[in-house]
């Protein structure tokens, strides 16, 4: 299980939670199964399920089993694994180390764009020296 931006959803984080898938050889449903699948599927025909009762087959009596066989589906939700993996972000420069380093840049910039307005001063010193002298 980890935590990342999800685009679909509006929070910015959210859960995704992937499941491995296997599949078995045996029978969907073995035969000490079948009677009481059979018994809950008659039950369910006779009272109303989800305001609707459940329509079997005119051959139900004869062919239940084979109807259970081909319709009946087994889901079994089971976790991998206890193990959470979580992940931590810590910084790797200080609060002290960070402004330091603005300051740096920012004395760093500063420094460039004063350069050109001395050199334009220094040349209009040198035209206009030139000019008088």
């Amino acid at each position: 299980m980890s935590d990342i931006s999800c685009p679909l959803c509006s929070n910015s984080e959210c859960e995704i939670t992937s499941f491995d898938i296997q599949v078995s050889a045996f029978k969907a449903v073995t035969t000490w199964k079948k009677h009481s699948i059979k018994q809950a599927v008659e039950q369910m025909s006779n009272s109303s399920f989800n305001n609707r009762p459940i329509a079997l087959p005119d051959d139900w009596s004869t062919n239940w089993t084979n109807y259970i066989d081909k319709n009946y589906v087994n889901v079994q939700v089971i976790h991998g694994s206890y193990r959470v993996e979580t992940y931590t972000e810590k910084p790797t420069i200080s609060w002290s180390q960070l402004v330091s380093t603005i300051g740096e840049y920012v004395g760093l910039w500063i420094a460039v764009s004063v350069i050109p307005f001395i050199e334009v001063a220094e040349l209009i010193y040198r035209l206009i020296r030139r000019h008088f002298a």
